[in-house]
């Protein structure tokens, strides 16, 4: 096992994660918001198709991500960039979850504040919420991708992305699961 300075690496961390359990999960990102100098490596990890351990790495980052979002930020153009070439299901989820917030928290922002997702990061994810939709993903990341696109469509230069979302969500409805369809009827109705 790789130690640093007496400790475990957090790649050993990860590969020594018993299972997904929350508390596994807790305690990992416990130890990489202590260590802030670990996420660029954390992050490297979600992305370098690494398998198991990239998967581990995504469970990682979503609740990091939720308690720090600032720390993501320098990352922001190469999470848009990368997010789009994620197909394991197990980390596809806590990664559109992650689009999710960030968009909410940018809209959550008061006029005049920092605005810290510009055009192109909206775009991307646009972009890989359409596909999460119409590509054969979970319920989950659909779920997420539904919300993040109705948000986006309130947005300015983004107004052709309610007219789209309808159409997606539309299509084949009546052959979802009922959970998707659920949730489908529902940003339907605001649409």
């Amino acid at each position: 096992m790789i130690k640093t300075n007496g400790r475990m690496s957090l790649k050993a961390k990860l590969e020594t994660m018993p299972n997904a359990g929350r508390e596994h999960r807790d305690k990992i990102a416990r130890f990489v918001i202590d260590n802030p100098g670990t996420f660029r490596q954390l992050f490297n990890l979600v992305f370098n198709d690494l398998g198991k351990l990239s998967v581990r790495a995504a469970w990682i980052l979503e609740p990091v991500v939720f308690q720090h979002p600032e720390l993501l930020f320098p990352y922001l153009d190469q999470f848009c960039k990368d997010v789009k070439s994620i197909r394991h299901e197990s980390a596809i989820r806590p990664l559109a979850k992650i689009s999710n917030l960030l968009v909410i928290k940018s809209q959550q922002l008061k006029i005049g504040e920092e605005q810290f997702l510009n055009h192109a990061h909206k775009q991307a994810f646009v972009e890989i919420c359409f596909d999460w939709l119409i590509e054969p993903h979970k319920i989950a990341p659909q779920v997420f991708a539904m919300d993040t696109l109705y948000r986006l469509g309130n947005e300015p230069g983004f107004n052709w992305v309610h007219p789209a979302l309808k159409d997606v969500l539309g299509a084949d409805l009546t052959k979802r699961s009922a959970g998707y369809q659920n949730r489908a009827l529902k940003i339907l109705a605001k649409l």
